[in-house]
């Protein structure tokens, strides 16, 4: 592992203690979420990225929903192609 990763890593961790204490809004916890998401997509970690975009939808991130916002942010570009993130990016009815 090297330093850069490492750093990630401890990042990473701090992001998921932090985030997963209550709040009175869900969305601030949610912006920290999404980092996490990003670092897991970073290091090819597609399932646990797309788990973390589950979950930082539910605490309602995302304004005009997460297929335009997850269409749309270039950090998730490793996920593209992968069957449970393009299902993400399809529009809810």
């Amino acid at each position: 592992m090297d330093a850069d990763t490492a750093e990630a890593e401890l990042i990473d961790g701090i992001l998921a203690v932090e985030s997963a204490r209550p709040l009175s809004t869900p969305t601030t916890r949610a912006a920290q979420i999404m980092v996490r998401a990003h670092i897991a997509a970073g290091f090819g970690r597609r399932e646990r990225a797309v788990a973390l975009l589950r979950e930082a939808s539910a605490r309602g991130i995302v304004d005009l929903g997460p297929s335009f916002a997850y269409h749309s942010d270039l950090l998730l570009l490793p996920l593209r192609g992968y069957p449970p993130f393009d299902a993400l990016l399809k529009p809810d009815n």
